[in-house]
């Protein structure tokens, strides 16, 4: 007979991507190239476009909060790749720089 899964398993089929890129179950090359850069920076020019966008509207706090919108997961991925144990100092240089990039463009 099949297991019937919880509904607290059910609810918190969310968090499954999230510990297993913070465990390293995650490759580092897919964290790096396609969760960071590919991902995480088409969805930072998406929100600071928004942002843009609002700030020529005349929606000042509106248009910070839209563009901060993605900072908790890209500080969450900076410290995804920068925990990791032998992952080369240039990536961690290149996550850096990412980050310092996506948070004042």
């Amino acid at each position: 007979m099949p297991e019937v899964p919880s509904r607290l398993a059910y609810g918190m089929r969310w968090v499954h991507p999230l510990t297993a890129r913070w465990t390293g179950q995650i490759p580092i090359s897919t964290l790096v190239w396609r969760d960071t850069l590919a991902l995480s920076t088409f969805a930072n020019f998406l929100m600071s476009f928004l942002g843009l966008m609002l700030l020529a509207k005349g929606q000042t706090v509106a248009a910070v909060v839209i563009h901060l919108a993605l900072m908790p997961i890209n500080i969450f991925l900076w410290l995804c790749i920068n925990r990791l144990t032998g992952v080369p100092a240039w990536i961690r240089f290149g996550a850096t720089i990412w980050l310092m990039f996506v948070t004042f463009i």
